[in-house]
C-alpha cells in the first residue's frame, strides 16, 4: 500500500503513537524518520499473491506473507525499484477480503521486543536444493574470552557482570564472584538489554565503565545493536573477535545506525586481549606476593 524512505538514524521515543502496553509503556519505541514515496488507499494496494509472482526475493520464499509482515528485513534493490514501479502504476480499486481477527485471550500481550528482537529472522527458501542449517553449538572459544574478561575485570578491582552466568569453565560458573543483577544505571527497558551483553565492568560505585561482546561465529551486527543502546551511558564499547573479523567490523560500524557513533567503538582480537589477561594477571599476582606480610 506504500513505501517510506528512511531519512534519519535510528531513535528511541516513548511518545504513545500507537498506544500503550499493559504495563504503560508506548509500543514500539523504537522508530525512525522517514518521508512517503507511495501511499495508496488499501482498496488500490497490490494483492500479495500478485506481488510474490513478481518480486524476487518473495518467489523464493515458502511463506512469503510472512516475511512482508515483520518488520526490517532486506529487499534487494531491484526488488525494491521493482515494488516502486509497481506501487506507482495505475490501479483500480479492489474490494478488500480481510481474515477473521483471532481472539486474544485476556493477559496473553506478548511483551514488546527490544530493538534486537525487531531484527526479522530470515525465513526458510523453499528451494529443495537448500539444506536447513544446524543450529551451532556454543563454542567453548566463546566461553574462554568471555572468563578471561571476567578474571581481568576483577584483577583490575571492578564489579563484573556477566550475562551467560550459568555455563562453566575450568569447572567454575562464568557467575562466580560477579554481580547477580545489574546496578540501577538505566531505564528498566535498557537494563534488558545490558543483561545480555557478554561481560561489563563496573566501578566501586555502581557505574558501568567497559562493556564487551564476544564475537566468535555470532553476527557482528547483533552485537554492534546491544551496545548502541546504551550508548547515552557514554561506556566505552569494545568487539571482542577473531583477527579475521576486523573487516567486518569495519564494515559494519560505518553503516547506519553506527556511522554516527563508530568512534565509540573499539575493536580487540583474541591475541590482544590474551596479552592483556596475562599481564594483569601477573601483576596481580606480584602485587599479591609485595603487599602479602610474612607469615
Amino acid at each position: 500500500m506504500g513505501a517510506l524512505r528512511v531519512t534519519g538514524e535510528v531513535f528511541q521515543s516513548e511518545e504513545p503513537i500507537w498506544g500503550l502496553t499493559a504495563e504503560g509503556e508506548a509500543r514500539y519505541p523504537w522508530r525512525y524518520s522517514a518521508d512517503p514515496l507511495v501511499t495508496l488507499n488499501p482498496s488500490k494496494g497490490i494483492p500479495g499473491s500478485e506481488l510474490a509472482q513478481e518480486v524476487a526475493v518473495l518467489k523464493r520464499l515458502k511463506q512469503w506473507g510472512t516475511y512482508l509482515q515483520r518488520s526490517l528485513n532486506r529487499v534487494p534493490d531491484e526488488d525494491g525499484e521493482r515494488l516502486l514501479t509497481m506501487l506507482s502504476a495505475p490501479r483500480e480499486a479492489a474490494p478488500l477480503d480481510l481474515p477473521m481477527q483471532r481472539r486474544r485471550r485476556a493477559g496473553t500481550e506478548a511483551p514488546e521486543p527490544t530493538l534486537l528482537d525487531a531484527q526479522a529472522i530470515p525465513l526458510e527458501l523453499a528451494r529443495h536444493d537448500v539444506e536447513p542449517e544446524e543450529p551451532a553449538a556454543e563454542p567453548r572459544t566463546h566461553t574462554e574470552i568471555q572468563a578471561k574478561l571476567r578474571d581481568t575485570g576483577l584483577f583490575e578491582g571492578y564489579d563484573v557482570w556477566v550475562a551467560d552466568r550459568g555455563a562453566v569453565w575450568n569447572d567454575r560458573l562464568l557467575g562466580d564472584g560477579c554481580l547477580r543483577d545489574l546496578p540501577v544505571v538505566a531505564s528498566e527497558q535498557t537494563r534488558r538489554v545490558m543483561r545480555n551483553i557478554d561481560v561489563i565492568w563496573f566501578d566501586g560505585e555502581g557505574f558501568p565503565i567497559n562493556c564487551f561482546e564476544v564475537e566468535h561465529t555470532t553476527d557482528i551486527t547483533k552485537g554492534l545493536l546491544r551496545l548502541y543502546q546504551t550508548r547515552k551511558l557514554r561506556i566505552k564499547m569494545f568487539i571482542i573477535a577473531h583477527d579475521t573479523s576486523r573487516g567486518k567490523f569495519e564494515a559494519e560500524v560505518n553503516k547506519d545506525p553506527f556511522y554516527h557513533v563508530k568512534h565509540e567503538y573499539i575493536f580487540r582480537t583474541y591475541s590482544e586481549l590474551n596479552d592483556f589477561f596475562e599481564a594483569v594477571k601477573r601483576f596481580a599476582l606480584k602485587k599479591g606476593e609485595f603487599l602479602h606480610e610474612n607469615q
